[in-house]
């Protein structure tokens, strides 16, 4: 089993402009293929997000995964996940409700993936299947 987290950042301070979409994974796995915040028995989530930005807005989807085939093959299908996420406007931040994610948001997920721009399983199945 694994962990696996979407990040979504939009920083609107003059100047410093940015929309950002990344596969959240440890610095020691950023030059890899693998999309896991953690992986193995027992994963364990931890994250701590900060962004010095006055006016931003900043929102996570994180999973539970596994493999269906003993990681045999790519393929990762979701067991449970959730999203959450803050604003910070004039330096104030602002926790997002923590939500059970839905197909919706596991299907997003897939999508950031399948742009080719991030590291992930060759493909993925939807939320609640199989």
């Amino acid at each position: 089993m694994g962990s696996i987290q979407v990040v979504r950042y939009d920083i609107r301070d003059p100047g410093e402009e940015e929309q950002v979409t990344v596969f959240d994974v440890p610095p020691q796995l950023a030059e890899t293929d693998i999309p896991y915040a953690a992986f193995g028995v027992r994963p364990t989530f931890f994250d701590a997000p900060a962004i010095g930005a006055k006016d931003a807005t900043w929102d996570a989807d994180t999973f539970l995964v596994y493999t269906p085939d003993a990681v045999l093959s790519r393929v990762i299908r979701p067991i449970c996940g959730f999203s959450w996420g803050f604003q910070v406007q004039d330096g104030v931040v602002d926790l997002n409700p923590l939500s059970v994610a839905v197909a919706s948001d596991w299907k997003r997920t897939c999508l950031t993936y399948e742009s080719g721009s991030l590291p992930g399983p060759s493909r993925t199945s939807s939320l609640n299947s199989g």
